[in-house]
């Protein structure tokens, strides 16, 4: 059994797949199973994917035979994950030789760490350093509530959801849930359960493949999340949607009632501070039909 499961979930990534992959099978930390998750692509992603399986034995490589949509190809590779730790890798992203290394050792000399992940570079489509970046979510010396308020106030991009997760730490909570922002509310939630410890160095290098930040964003990210049929939202009210699923998760927390009502008067405060406007407009949008 390997010691750490990675999971990509992959969909078209026919641009950046082989150097991604290459990028992990280098390094110096050996000891993990690389599951490729393939979301019934149209290019050439399978070809790319499928040449690794007989060079390295470490590659596993799954079809979906139709887009099942992201959330439940993400979920897909953490639930089949057999490793003591997981971690998620974009199909398009790169890792310094020493990220799983330096997240391993911080992972195993404490237990009480339930996620490790690095500061972020951010890179273009040439490879070019755009920026290095801090999520600022390290709660060491934390309590459950503080470290639930760190996340949910300071997470934006959450780089950190790509970072290495207990694997029973993760198997604990229902992973992505079927709502915008779903990386946002998982990592909250591991908050609840421990502590997250982010190291100075920029060893994970996430490539700026998405447009610009704008109005139209938050639905354009939406409508990848589902398959295609009756369970797609019909609603377009993303930041709605994120600010029911957030006290959601919390009543179904494995925490105590006193624990629960302080981040459900924390999360009233947030969402209303970070989105109180969008989820305004979103829903005079649905009167005004």
């Amino acid at each position: 059994m390997p010691l750490i499961t990675i999971g990509m979930p992959v969909f078209n990534e026919e641009t950046f797949l082989a150097e991604a992959i290459e990028s992990l099978l280098a390094q110096e930390e050996a000891d993990f199973e690389l599951h490729v998750s393939d979301n019934g692509s149209t290019d050439a992603t399978e070809d790319i994917a499928r040449s690794y399986l007989p060079r390295d034995p470490r590659v596993r490589y799954h079809r979906h035979p139709r887009n099942v949509g992201a959330v439940e190809n993400f979920n897909g590779v953490a639930r089949a994950a057999n490793g003591k730790y997981f971690m998620w890798a974009g199909g398009h992203d790169l890792w310094h030789r020493q990220f799983l290394l330096r997240c391993l050792e911080v992972l195993e000399a404490d237990r009480e760490v339930g996620l490790c992940y690095p500061r972020t570079r951010w890179i273009d489509a040439d490879g070019s350093t755009v920026r290095d970046v801090s999520d600022g979510l390290g709660t060491d010396g934390l309590g459950a509530v503080a470290r639930f308020n760190t996340v949910i106030w300071r997470t934006v991009k959450c780089s950190a959801v790509h970072g290495l997760i207990r694997t029973e730490l993760l198997h604990r909570t229902p992973l992505m849930r079927s709502t915008f922002g779903c990386d946002m509310i998982l990592l909250a939630e591991l908050a609840c359960y421990a502590k997250f410890i982010e190291l100075p160095e920029a060893l994970f290098m996430r490539r700026q493949n998405r447009p610009p930040e704008g109005d139209a964003q938050p639905q354009r990210i939406q409508a990848t999340l589902f398959a295609e049929g009756p369970k797609r939202p019909r609603r377009n009210t993303p930041y709605a949607d994120l600010a029911l699923s957030y006290p959601r998760m919390v009543i179904a927390a494995d925490l105590g009632i006193p624990t629960k009502a302080v981040m459900l008067a924390s999360l009233g405060l947030c969402v209303s501070s970070r989105y109180g406007s969008r989820i305004l407009d979103e829903l005079l949008g649905l009167v005004r039909r």
